[in-house]
């Protein structure tokens, strides 16, 4: 059985962040590196990763769900923001925004 600690936190080495993409980006030749940045950042704060990220130079981004563009479209060019699943008439309306 594995023990969970409930006051165990996961923190963001925001340098390592940015010098990791910036990295990832060098190594793309003609293409730009992006960021996905579903599931809140994979836990990190999506908004904090993307703000971070954007000043670095980061210009895609990609989030799995139209609630989670909608979340980070104040952040940026929400056509810098791509959704990975599928569109449902239940996302139309978010879509359009």
């Amino acid at each position: 059985m594995t023990n969970f600690d409930p006051s165990l936190r996961l923190h963001l080495d925001a340098e390592a962040l940015v010098s990791n993409w910036r990295a990832l980006d060098a190594r793309s030749g003609a293409a730009r590196a992006g960021a996905a940045v579903k599931a809140n950042g994979y836990g990190l704060g999506a908004r904090e990763v993307v703000t971070r990220l954007r000043d670095a130079g980061c210009r895609d981004f990609f989030v799995a769900h139209w609630g989670e563009a909608e979340f980070l479209a104040d952040l940026v060019q929400p056509s810098w923001i791509s959704v990975l699943n599928g569109i449902t008439q239940a996302d139309v309306n978010t879509a359009r925004a």
